[in-house]
């Protein structure tokens, strides 16, 4: 590139600082180039030891607070385009457009968002989402319908993050009926890149605004596939609504047994049948789906909505072998916890944590929260649990094991001392301590520091 074949020249020196203070700049590249030039190596120290995101996130609520009387905190505010952190730089350009809009400087404010929705760079969908924001809280989304972007839409949520920023969701319920007024009736399926994931996305926040729940209401009745987090907010602002049994069965009556997405909507449908409108023609018919598939997934729906069935402690696959020999560790949990006796049970939550293949991390806090569950309500299969961590097991199997418990609020005094144990004796290790399988992220980190946060959560030592 032109910064490392003219680094000594001055006029491309002041071109690198120029861009230095621009949006995403290319710290790296330039920090090869000037190694020696005060701000670039300051700009480069800060990106390699960034404050923790959780501390960013306090900084940012604090600045939301205190920024209309703190020229510091009105910085902060104002930077929100350097922000890494899609949520965080959510949250600041929210606030920080709502604080020019209180004291009435909005001058040019709508021109630049307008073309920062089209602002080309790495972060472009995030960068794009954020303007968009800026655009509602000043009551003209649709300078987003004047994009020379080709889909002409807007992604409610970064690709590099889950979920959408709650910022920004709160702004959408709170501006609903504006957004409607100024972009359409439809512009949920006008302006968002998907309406199905968007609706997805946006549909927990609309609690406080009865038009925001009508709508999805109005939606669900047209589409056919709604995803878990719109099954779950059906399910909590519309409860018993013909609508949401509709959508529970046919997903219950779907065949994929081999898709974690799709036992992640069957359980939660089971248990929404189950607690909202249970029946014995309900209950007949997953059996009669069980009998004649002998499928897993249809296994677990029929044990949560009927557990006693006795189909079920007849003809199903042994637990063991749903896990190991094909993998389905969620499906094999959820087996476990619902129908296995104790020794069982102890058996399928040291196989998932020693398991090769790792899941993603929704279904690896699915496994260890239905796990969880197990504990909770069964004092003997935690009694079984608890003394399976005094044998001869692996550094997976015991952290599996001691954040079950951990979940299930059954971290004793004797266990704390073993943890203590075990904990000297990693610590005494020469080199790295020895890195395990953390049961609740879903990665390998070291085990010493795991086993510190459950001292913490149990008190000092």
């Amino acid at each position: 590139m032109a910064y490392h074949q003219f680094s000594a020249h001055q006029e491309i020196r002041d071109q690198a600082l120029i861009r230095l203070k621009q949006p995403e700049p290319p710290i790296h590249v330039l920090a090869q180039a000037f190694p020696n030039e005060p701000p670039i190596m300051e700009a480069a120290l800060s990106a390699v030891s960034s404050v923790p995101p959780s501390l960013r996130a306090a900084i940012t609520t604090a600045a939301g607070i205190g920024a209309d009387r703190h020229k510091a905190l009105y910085a902060i505010l104002e930077s929100y385009n350097e922000e890494t952190d899609f949520h965080i730089s959510v949250q600041l350009a929210v606030d920080y457009y709502q604080l020019r809009l209180a004291r009435g400087d909005v001058d040019g404010v709508v021109d630049y968002l307008t073309a920062e929705v089209d602002r080309p760079g790495i972060n472009f969908e995030e960068n794009r989402a954020t303007a968009f924001a800026g655009l509602v809280v000043m009551d003209h989304p649709q300078a987003v319908l004047t994009t020379t972007h080709s889909s002409g839409k807007v992604r409610l949520q970064s690709y590099r993050t889950d979920g959408l920023s709650s910022a920004l969701g709160a702004l959408l319920v709170k501006k609903w009926d504006m957004l409607k007024s100024e972009l359409g009736l439809d512009f949920v399926d006008a302006v968002f890149s998907d309406d199905r994931s968007a609706w997805n996305a946006i549909a927990r926040f609309a609690g406080p605004n009865q038009n925001m729940r009508r709508d999805f209401l109005e939606w669900c009745k047209t589409e056919e596939n709604i995803g878990l987090a719109s099954l779950l907010s059906l399910a909590q602002f519309w409860p018993q609504n013909d609508v949401l049994l509709e959508h529970t069965l046919r997903i219950l009556s779907r065949k994929n047994p081999y898709n974690n997405h799709e036992l992640s909507m069957k359980i939660a449908a089971a248990e929404i049948l189950r607690d909202q409108f249970k029946s014995p023609e309900h209950v007949v018919e997953l059996r009669k789906v069980f009998e004649e598939s002998k499928d897993t997934h249809a296994a677990i729906t029929l044990a949560i909505v009927d557990p006693d069935a006795p189909s079920l402690h007849q003809d199903r696959r042994p637990t063991l072998e749903i896990g190991k020999d094909r993998g389905d560790w969620l499906a094999a949990a959820q087996i476990a916890s619902r129908l296995d006796p104790p020794e069982t049970f102890a058996t399928i939550l040291r196989g998932a944590a020693e398991r090769v293949t790792r899941l993603g991390r929704s279904h690896q806090t699915q496994i260890s929260e239905v796990l969880a569950e197990r504990v909770i309500r069964d004092a003997h299969a935690r009694s079984f649990l608890r003394a399976s961590l005094d044998e001869e097991i692996s550094p997976d199997a015991f952290v599996a094991g001691l954040t079950v418990l951990a979940r299930a609020g059954h971290l004793d005094n004797d266990l704390l001392d073993k943890c203590d144990a075990i904990l000297a004796s990693e610590l005494a290790r020469k080199g790295v301590p020895m890195a395990t399988f953390d049961f609740n992220q879903n990665e390998l980190r070291p085990y010493a520091h795991i086993l510190m946060e459950f001292l913490q959560q149990g008190g000092s030592r």
